[in-house]
């Protein structure tokens, strides 16, 4: 500072003289007082100054109570808006240069608290003014100074003082975000996306009543699914293949804010409507093309920040209703495809990368399901064939998804021959050799099921008969209970002996064979697990479960065999009895058990 020889500085004779000019009330001397103040990180005198002007709320006055015809009666309006404008550049210098404990950010936050109410009210009356009487083409100004000061004064170090108005708060910023101030003008609320979309989160991080508030409008259907399609009108919007920096970096804020709300609406009960309104209003469509815009920039953006569309698959987990229904879903809208350029155009040994892997070995836990590996080959047949040729990475992370994907797309009549040989009489192979005939002739014969429960198949009424003996009768209930309560939740039923999971199991079994490749001693079960574990439910199944490891123990020219695949927060397990010989290096399904395991949400979250 320079000093005069009167003592005062310039600066502080600026100040003086700025603030006792603002004392007057009039607009011009407010503004002056907002534009050129000399602001202090320490100096709260030009929030004190003005705050008067707003203690007494709008409809006190009465020209406010109607619409106002001039400037004089706009005048208690325009002084407020000065006023708000001076208590938010003070709030921007002393966040910028304080931490959140410090004394200045406190008082200041003190002073917020105890004349939010009257703010409040301010800041309402001058957006629904401003709808009513502004043109359309200006109302950017009202609704971004709002949003702006609400952002602002959300963050930690002024949190508190929202919190005696945080539901009239937050209110506000639903109607601000729901766009109920635009007169049907997309462009006013644009720039105001990325200051609300913090609002809300500065919200969730408060936790405790603010937090909860938000979380509250996702019980409302009606309010909820409203909130997530004005996200997909907000980053359509934003979404533009010609971006300056400032552009791109308002995608990406708004792109996090998404995930970072999504985490915080897995963890509640409304969590299976909350992504079916993102489904149906194509929230997490725009999301991922958004993405996509992203990666075809020149800038050079950090491909984790991108990649965090993987989190999504960890977050279809939470529900346990219809998984695979919601993997295909975040593959529908281009997930496989965003992962593999997030990976190719993603420098060596870096976190990035690593990150990048992770998810791509996720969602290889789902590549056995056909409904997920069809999505995900469609998706990719349309990208290569709509973007620029690229030599796809040579990352371990690709190979083993790339890999996966092959080995899982099996085609439907495949998957037939694999059950040709199959019966579920554990005894199957003995039976017909006292009966003098092969498992190969009763490939003539349509396959039997279980009348009851429709989860066993055999070749004949003999092997029916003799397993219904042996151990049906006491599965066939629970199997009937279990089938129907899972196709009501939409999640995959255990099959032992249907499917593509068994399916999936010989073709590997055979290529491994095929290949020359040690599958261990034959006394052995050799497994295939993708999540490492042992089942343990349902327990009507162990009887079967057991009495397949004993007597193919015993057995010559059989193999036993495990797989695991994910399920959410279980794994579907299938222990299958494979003949050996019955082709030169491959195998014959002959029965199988399917199980389930529970798994530890941290194991859910985090795949090996």
């Amino acid at each position: 500072m320079d000093n005069n020889s009167g003592g005062l500085t310039q600066t502080e004779s600026l100040a003086a003289s700025l603030l006792d000019n603002a004392m007057s009330g009039l607009v011009s001397h407010l503004r002056e007082l907002a534009h050129s103040y000399p602001y202090h990180h320490s100096d709260l005198r030009p929030v004190n100054a003005v705050m008067q002007f707003l203690r007494t709320p709008p409809l006190s006055f009465h020209a406010l109570r109607f619409a106002p015809t001039n400037t004089t009666e706009l005048q208690p309006v325009l002084r407020a808006l000065a006023s708000l404008e001076v208590i938010y550049r003070s709030g921007q210098v002393v966040e910028g240069s304080l931490e959140c404990d410090d004394p200045t950010s406190i008082m200041l936050s003190t002073i917020l608290e105890k004349n939010w109410a009257s703010i409040l009210s301010w800041l309402t009356y001058t957006l629904e003014y401003s709808e009513r009487a502004m043109p359309a083409k200006l109302l950017s100004i009202p609704i971004l100074t709002v949003a702006q000061f609400l952002s602002r004064f959300s963050r930690p170090a002024f949190s508190p003082a929202i919190m005696g108005e945080y539901l009239e708060t937050i209110e506000l910023a639903i109607r601000v975000w729901c766009r109920e101030f635009n007169q049907g003008d997309d462009d006013a609320f644009i720039n105001s996306a990325c200051s609300m979309a913090e609002f809300f989160g500065n919200c969730l991080d408060m936790k405790g009543l603010a937090g909860a508030a938000v979380m509250a409008i996702f019980q409302n259907p009606n309010q909820g699914e409203a909130f997530l399609e004005s996200y997909a009108i907000h980053i359509t919007a934003l979404d533009t293949e010609s971006q300056s920096w400032i552009e791109t970096m308002h995608l990406l804020e708004i792109q996090a804010w998404y995930i970072h709300l999504m985490k915080h609406l897995s963890e509640t009960t409304s969590w299976s409507s909350v992504w079916r309104w993102s489904n149906r209003n194509g929230t997490i469509m725009a999301f991922s093309k958004s993405i996509h815009t992203l990666l075809r920039s020149p800038m050079l953006i950090e491909r984790w920040r991108l990649a965090h569309v993987g989190d999504l698959i960890a977050m279809a987990e939470k529900d346990e209703e219809g998984i695979i229904s919601k993997v295909v879903q975040l593959l529908r809208a281009d997930l496989a495809p965003i992962l593999y350029e997030c990976l190719r155009t993603t420098e060596d040994r870096t976190s990035s990368k690593l990150m990048i892997r992770g998810f791509m070995r996720h969602l290889s836990a789902y590549l056995a399901y056909p409904r997920v590996s069809r999505a995900v080959t469609v998706s990719f047949s349309h990208h290569l064939n709509t973007t620029p040729k690229a030599t796809p990475p040579s990352d371990p992370g690709w190979e083993h998804f790339w890999t996966t994907l092959k080995l899982s797309s099996i085609s439907a009549a495949v998957r037939e021959e694999t059950y040709i040989f199959q019966c579920d009489n554990l005894n199957h192979l003995e039976l017909h050799g006292r009966n003098g005939g092969t498992s190969g002739n009763d490939t003539a014969r349509p396959r039997r099921v279980c009348s009851g429960c429709k989860t066993v198949f055999y070749c004949s009424n003999e092997c029916q008969t003799e397993d219904w003996n042996a151990l049906h009768r006491l599965e066939c209930k629970s199997a009937t209970v279990l089938l129907r309560t899972r196709r009501k939740r939409h999640q995959w039923f255990p099959w032992g002996s249907k499917g593509n999971l068994g399916a999936a199991l010989v073709h590997l079994m055979s290529l491994m064979s095929l290949q020359g490749a040690d599958l261990g001693p034959i006394d052995a079960v050799s497994i295939l697990d993708w999540q490492l574990g042992a089942p343990d439910k349902p327990t009507y199944a162990y009887p079967r479960f057991n009495a397949m490891v004993s007597s193919t123990s015993h057995r010559s020219g059989t193999r036993l065999v495990e797989a695991a695949y994910r399920h959410g927060k279980e794994c579907i397990h299938i222990l299958a009895t494979l003949q050996e010989g019955c082709f030169p290096g491959a195998f014959v399904f002959l029965h199988g058990v399917g199980m389930i395991r529970s798994v530890l949400l941290r194991d859910a979250i985090h795949p090996a």
